[in-house]
């Protein structure tokens, strides 16, 4: 009976069940994980000794020791006890023996004993195997130890599946692995399909693939990347506490809950909102710290300065203050002024540059020991 071709709607079916199995099965694999992690976490609990982490390992490796454990048979305890009979026989002739031809005179010998012969003579040799095996067994392991043999053996696999695919698509490769620890005893790892590899890196990096693997192994282990995940955070903070801080005292100053700091413009952007911040609030900036870097903290900002506008912001030197009347007045003046010069301007002209600025149009406009006159230019402002 001849098979039926898919429609579309058939292939849309198969595609979600697909999806579906595929969600299904990661989600029961991370199921599987946290399910060793909490073993993990008791073995830690219980027995105190290592992190959660080596305890994790360990669950990990002893998975891919085999769970059988074959019967010792006659055989094998009395081609034991042959060997070491003719070893001690040969003292320090031992790398004389053929093992080869010792096998077979062992074998020979072996097929002339009775079945009772063969069960009285390795009977104490099978108890004393079975004994070994049970020490190895209850005998502490090395995580380390194990996690070395279970990269190589892994390593060695991923490499033989890699020439096969080299030599069935010709799709070039490079491999790295390295150690993330210095428990680890593995070194740096670096396998790939051609010279071309190798030319690319020479010509291009200039430096061996060797050399590559051996940075690498060096950038992991030193922890830079943490160093700048963590400076990356702590810049985000600084940010956030600024910016926090800046906006608390501009609602405690002006007493309206819902206000938020406007850096682009400020003035013009309160107006809309709130009439005139002067006006309404006579509120203006004293001794911004940046000079004309007068910007949200959020943005723009490097490190260092903002860690000085937060301490300057914390200890009072950088504050909101109202203005007095007569220098409301002159505030207002000086806006009104500024305004009119920048409309009659030409429009090429009226785009002033971030280092021309007409000061009436920032909030940074307040001196120490400013009475009825305020400063005529940015550079006027004096920092106590």
């Amino acid at each position: 009976k001849p098979k039926r071709a898919l429609t579309a709607g058939d292939r849309l079916v198969q595609a979600k069940k697909r999806e579906q199995y595929r969600l299904e099965y990661r989600d029961a694999l991370e199921e599987g994980q946290a399910t060793i992690r909490e073993l993990a976490e008791g073995l830690r609990n219980r027995f105190g000794k290592y992190s959660v982490e080596h305890y994790y390992n360990e669950l990990i490796h002893r998975a891919h020791t085999s769970r059988s454990v074959r019967k010792v048979n006659g055989w094998n305890a009395y081609q034991k006890l042959e060997l070491e009979r003719m070893k001690s026989e040969a003292g320090e002739d031992v790398s004389q023996i053929n093992l080869t031809e010792v096998n077979k005179q062992i074998s020979e010998k072996w097929k002339t004993l009775s079945p009772v012969e063969r069960e009285d003579i390795t009977a104490e040799a099978i108890q004393r195997i079975e004994e070994q095996r049970v020490g190895k067994k209850l005998t502490a392991h090395s995580v380390p130890l194990n996690a070395f043999h279970d990269a190589r053996s892994t390593l060695q696999s991923i490499e033989t599946q890699l020439a096969q695919l080299n030599a069935r698509t010709g799709l070039e490769y490079l491999l790295v692995a390295c150690r993330s620890t210095t428990e680890d005893f593995i070194k740096p790892y670096a396998y790939y399909s051609s010279d071309t590899i190798l030319g690319f890196f020479n010509s291009s990096m200039k430096r061996s693939v060797d050399d590559f693997s051996l940075q690498i192994e060096a950038y992991v282990m030193s922890g830079l990347k943490g160093i700048v995940e963590n400076s990356k955070l702590q810049t985000l903070d600084l940010k956030k506490r600024t910016a926090a801080l800046i906006g608390q005292k501009l609602r405690a100053i002006t007493g309206v809950a819902d206000l938020r700091m406007q850096y682009d413009r400020f003035d013009d952007l309160i107006t809309e909102k709130y009439d005139v911040v002067t006006e309404k609030y006579d509120v203006v900036i004293k001794n911004w710290p940046l000079g004309q870097k007068f910007r949200n903290p959020s943005v723009a900002l490097t490190r260092i300065e903002l860690g000085v506008l937060l301490n300057s912001w914390e200890s009072g030197a950088t504050r909101f203050v109202k203005l007095s009347a007569e220098e409301k007045r002159a505030w207002k003046n000086e806006h009104f002024s500024s305004k009119v010069t920048m409309m009659s301007l030409p429009p090429a002209a009226s785009i002033p540059s971030a280092s021309s600025a007409s000061p009436a149009l920032n909030p940074i406009t307040l001196s120490p020991s400013a009475s009825t006159e305020l400063p005529a230019t940015l550079s006027q402002v004096s920092v106590p």
